[in-house]
């Protein structure tokens, strides 16, 4: 568990320097009508226990399914162009080449333009891996290629549907600890930036959401709009998302990935410095989070998501902890536990596409 849970008077002034000095803050208010009225169920990667992995297959059932919210991670390709990838390096488990062999792993999509990495497949868990155990036997296999975020945003715009969210994470990597993640980054205001004109030219200020683990994006984005929803994903220690924290907890310096700010100064209290930055969302694991915490983000006007719950145990703990979301791979099963706990959710949507897929 998070080791604390309570605002400090040496807390306060620490956010209070923050404020005045080093960063003015944004409204925590959210500007959106959709988000404030429902449960924020955010389908993994569009759900990935049931359709291939960011994939248009996998965002057009997380639609039509009735998801709050689309959660998916983004790169930048050497061209340029903003896919949706969990990670830069292809995933040997669901990625074969043009010839229909599994990838190394070693391959990176920064290092390559769009028009190599739409050749890769990643619509087929290769058996025998740790990734097939747990979706191997709910996963629909169809040949999916990596899509950009711009036909993502057609995909919503050709669906009709007017409500679904986007929680779009920029992957970045500031920690000399992550090896070959940290050394090809991608310029991080050309990365932040080409996502954000997207989001203008498709009109989707409003039902977007920025989140990420480098917390230097928020600023970058408050300037480019500051009514953009932000979120602060946080993992304490080594765990599943990054393989190290960013918080630093166990270290005296400034964490690389809280835009300047040292965690000791907030007595080690990340809502502390979410605020500070104007967040609207902190997305910690669940068992980095204290129900303390949790009353002091809504307090000050901060929802809290967490990730990722894919458990039924875990999901009712969530909600017991009245936790305003949360993110999991089992889209269908948390909805039908939200719908029989009387959650508010949007209703399930139907629309002619493509990448509709008949599971019955």
């Amino acid at each position: 568990m998070s080791k604390v849970g309570k605002i400090t008077i040496s807390s306060l002034i620490a956010i209070v320097t923050a404020v005045l000095i080093i960063i003015p803050i944004t409204s925590c208010t959210t500007t959106t009508p959709t988000y404030e009225k429902y449960f924020d169920l955010q389908f993994e990667r569009g759900g990935r226990a049931a359709m291939p992995e960011n994939t248009l297959y996998a965002f057009t059932y997380a639609i039509e399914q009735g998801a709050t919210t689309i959660e998916t991670q983004l790169q930048m390709t050497k061209d340029g162009v903003v896919v949706t990838s969990h990670s830069p390096l292809l995933n040997p488990d669901i990625t074969m080449d043009k010839k229909g062999n599994y990838v190394t792993g070693n391959e990176d999509i920064r290092t390559m333009n769009y028009s190599e990495v739409e050749q890769y497949n990643v619509g087929h868990i290769k058996k025998g891996t740790e990734y097939f155990k747990e979706f191997g036997k709910t996963q629909y296999e169809v040949d999916a290629k990596i899509p950009t975020l711009e036909e993502l945003f057609k995909l919503i715009q050709d669906s009709g549907n007017k409500e679904i969210m986007l929680n779009l994470e920029t992957e970045l990597y500031p920690d000399p600890a992550l090896g070959a993640l940290y050394q090809n980054n991608v310029d991080k205001n050309v990365f932040v930036n080409n996502i954000l004109n997207l989001v203008k030219k498709y009109n989707m200020e409003n039902r977007i959401i920025i989140q990420s683990f480098d917390w230097s994006v928020f600023p970058i984005v408050d300037e480019f709009n500051p009514n953009i929803l932000t979120a602060a994903l946080w993992e304490e220690v080594g765990g599943p998302e990054l393989g190290v924290g960013n918080l630093w907890l166990e270290k005296q310096d400034p964490s690389p990935w809280l835009s300047g700010y040292n965690i000791h100064d907030f007595e080690l209290n990340a809502v502390d410095i979410a605020f500070a930055l104007g967040c609207d969302i902190i997305s910690p694991q669940l068992d980095e989070i204290t129900t303390t915490q949790i009353i002091q983000a809504h307090d000050w006007g901060m929802r809290v998501v967490p990730w990722t719950i894919n458990t039924v145990e875990d999901m009712e703990k969530a909600l017991a902890m009245e936790c305003d979301g949360f993110v999991t791979d089992y889209g269908y099963l948390a909805r039908e536990l939200l719908l029989e706990k009387g959650a508010s959710l949007p209703k399930a949507y139907s629309f002619n596409s493509p990448y509709h897929v008949d599971l019955d």
